[in-house]
């Protein structure tokens, strides 16, 4: 937790409850070795389906930011 906690700006509850939600969802895994518990991604496939989601996204995001010009561009001539 301490290493996720370094790297995401958020509190020790939210990245908890998300921690929660992911092994619920059999996303992760975890293990407790004394009071420290340690997660891992269940598959890491999903490392692959994340990859795919994210190009996906990169993809609609150049769409929408494109449209968004041509609407900002037709506003300011009319």
């Amino acid at each position: 937790m301490n290493e996720i906690l370094a790297g995401i700006e958020r509190g020790q509850a939210n990245i908890s409850q998300h921690l929660t939600t992911l092994r619920l969802r059999g996303l992760v895994v975890n293990r407790k070795v004394g009071n420290q518990v340690f997660y891992s991604v269940r598959d890491r496939v999903l490392f692959k389906v994340l990859d795919l989601m994210r190009d996906y996204s990169r993809t609609h995001l150049k769409e929408h930011m494109s449209l968004l010009r041509r609407l900002r561009s037709d506003e300011t001539r009319g």
